[in-house]
């Protein structure tokens, strides 16, 4: 599966490179060097203030190959990861993991477009 090689991306806060990544950056540097879509970087900028960038985004109704994934962790934690083949790929703080998408179906809170 292409992910395996993002496996080695450790975590960082606000990390926007291989070096290290949080969740945001690990979608967004996938997502160029995968599929060459750029995403804004967010750095710096809060839930509200990210809401500027919200038509950038596509809302779906089911889950397609490479859309974002809207996560939810411990009620109000925003989270995002990659739709893949069945599977999410995201960033957690113990770095790279990939679930089945019908694992965490209870915590996802929408999958969004963005190309």
């Amino acid at each position: 599966m292409i992910c395996n090689r993002w496996f080695h991306v450790p975590y960082k806060y606000m990390g926007r490179t291989e070096e290290g990544c949080d969740c945001w950056g690990f979608v967004r540097l996938v997502l160029k060097e995968e599929r060459g879509v750029v995403l804004p970087s967010f750095d710096g900028v809060n839930e509200v203030e990210g809401m500027r960038y919200a038509d950038c985004f596509r809302a779906l109704h089911e889950p397609e190959d490479w859309c974002l994934v809207k996560i939810v962790e411990r009620r109000h934690h925003l989270h995002v990861g990659i739709y893949l083949e069945g599977f999410v790929i995201h960033m957690t703080h113990n770095g790279v993991v990939m679930q089945r998408e019908k694992q965490i179906k209870g915590m996802v809170r929408g999958y969004y477009s963005c190309v």
